[in-house]
Formats: structure tokens, sequence, C-alpha cells
């Protein structure tokens, strides 16, 4: 019974307890990048480094780490059954893909980004709901145009001309 344990434990805990601790390792590694260029992007937007947006990123390792080890439990618990820890495995790419989504945005995406959200929390603040509604499809239709999305309006001439169809 014993050589039975020592082998299961030889066979499967320590692969998922190394691929586990490498999982980790990619996470931490992942969130220092991207404090690091957070950073840099805050500096290039010309705003200072305080603590309470160097406090995100204890939050961001908080929600990340803590279901990472609510799965890697899950992992070890399956481990009979599984031949990798897939699930912990699964989480920390998606993380990871996460944090190098967020070091890919350019500092005036994250600068654009944060003024809209600026601009829905001011249109939120209302407690009026069809003011709320009027400034929210105001500021849509206005980036909208920003962006070209919108197609010129028609000119006079245009609503004039019949189409070619319909002189048969």
């Amino acid at each position: 019974m014993q050589e039975t344990l020592i082998h299961f434990a030889e066979q499967h805990l320590y692969l998922h307890i190394v691929l586990i601790i490498f999982c980790t390792a990619a996470i931490l590694i992942a969130m220092a990048l991207d404090l690091f260029f957070g950073i840099r992007k805050a500096h290039e937007r010309g705003q200072p480094t305080t603590s309470r947006g160097l406090k995100m990123t204890s939050r961001k390792a908080v929600k990340y780490l803590v279901p990472f080890l609510v799965l890697s439990l899950i992992d070890f618990i399956g481990s009979p059954l599984c031949a990798a820890p897939y699930f912990s495995m699964g989480w920390a790419a998606w993380c990871v893909l996460c944090e190098f989504r967020s070091i890919r945005e350019k500092a005036w995406e994250k600068a654009e980004i944060e003024r809209q959200d600026r601009t829905v929390q001011a249109i939120i603040s209302e407690h009026d709901l069809s003011k709320m509604a009027q400034k929210f499809a105001a500021a849509v239709f206005e980036e909208a145009k920003n962006r070209d999305i919108v197609p010129a309006e028609k000119t006079q001439t245009d609503e004039n001309q019949e189409p070619e169809n319909a002189k048969q």
C-alpha cells in the first residue's frame, strides 16, 4: 500500500506541483510586466504614479490568485483522473492573455477608455432616466461622427434624384 502511494505521488502529484508552480510564476511575471508598463504609460500621459494606482495591482493579484488557488485544489483532488492540472493551466493562460492585452494597449487608447468611463459615470450620476438616455445617445452619435462611422448627411440634390429603376 505504501509503495502504491509513493508511486502515485511520483507519477501524478509531482508533475501537478511542478506545473502549478510554473503557472503561478507565469501569472506573477505577467503581472509584474503589466505593472512596469502601466507605470511607463502613466509617465507618457503625464499622470503621477500614486499609491492608489499601484493598489490596483494588489487587487488584480487577488482576482487572479484566489481562483487559481481554488482551481489548483480542484486539480489536486482530480489528480488521479487527470494527467495534468488542466484547470489551473487554463486559468493561468487566461490571466497571462489578459495581462498581455493590457500591456499591448497604447497609452492613448488607455486615455480614451478612461475618458469614455468618465462620460458614462457622469451620465449615470444623474437620476433622470430620460436625460441619461438622451446624453448617452448624443455621446454615442458624437463618437460615431468623430470616427466617420455615420454616413454623411444627404444633400438636397440626392433627395431630388430619381432611382435608376424608377424610369422604366
